[in-house]
């Protein structure tokens, strides 16, 4: 198994003395990756560079072409962790413009071995809502 090392266990709120390690650990960080605006991290251009800001769309007028976009933008923003060697995600849509929330489920692979999750964007949260690692 590849060692990625290993981080407090912060998925809906700070788990202290747990540890998320291996394959966990890389589909924790992707995770992260969608639930952080572009920008928030401080540090240097990789932090800048890290995330994409999926509630911001949930609020906001999209076009169709937007839509079609997202799942390639998501798979990108994945794709920028070293660890991560192959990503594909779909989205979908439910409610209205005022209300939306995206339903986006990831299939990737790490060196390690695959993993996917499932996760529900609103304009209000983001919540992981399955998430398997083999």
């Amino acid at each position: 198994m590849t060692d990625y090392g290993r981080d407090v266990l912060c998925t809906d709120s700070l788990k202290t003395g747990r540890y998320a390690s291996g394959i966990a650990l890389v589909a924790w960080r992707c995770v992260h990756r969608l639930t952080t605006a572009k920008g928030q991290l401080r540090g240097g251009r990789r932090e800048r560079d890290f995330g994409i800001d999926l509630q911001a769309l949930c609020g906001a007028i999209v076009t169709d072409a937007q839509r079609a976009a997202l799942p390639g933008q998501i798979r990108n923003e994945l794709l920028k962790d070293e660890q991560v060697k192959s990503a594909e995600a779909t989205v979908s849509e439910s409610g209205g413009a005022t209300d939306r929330t995206w339903t986006i489920a990831v299939s990737a692979k790490a060196a390690a071995g695959p993993f996917s999750f499932v996760m529900a964007v609103d304009s209000a949260s983001a919540k992981v809502l399955q998430l398997v690692t083999e």
